[in-house]
């Protein structure tokens, strides 16, 4: 029962370590846009019509930024996921190779 813990815990930090890259990288590229735009805008960040998220179609780059990094975020699931995968060999019974 330890050594499966031990397994358990292993996995775990691997996903977690893949993905930090992710989380990081995302975070940054968004900050980015977004202080960026405040330069662009002259201090008037835009809001799309909702008003509950930027508008940076004037600026095609920022927008290719906030984008990239929206995706990147977005990616981490997948990555956290597919490294945490291993764990189904630790919960599944012990099959006979034939």
């Amino acid at each position: 029962m330890i050594e499966q813990l031990k397994k358990l815990r292993q996995h775990l930090l691997t996903g977690v370590s893949y993905a930090i890259p992710f989380i990081a990288c995302g975070g940054i590229l968004i900050a980015i846009a977004i202080a960026l735009a405040g330069y662009y805008y002259h201090g008037h960040i835009p809001m799309d019509a909702t008003g509950t998220g930027l508008d940076l179609t004037g600026v095609p780059k920022l927008k290719l930024i906030l984008d990239i990094g929206a995706a990147s975020l977005k990616l981490m699931l997948s990555v956290l996921a597919g490294y945490i995968a291993p764990l189904r060999t630790l919960c599944s019974p012990p099959t006979r190779c034939s």
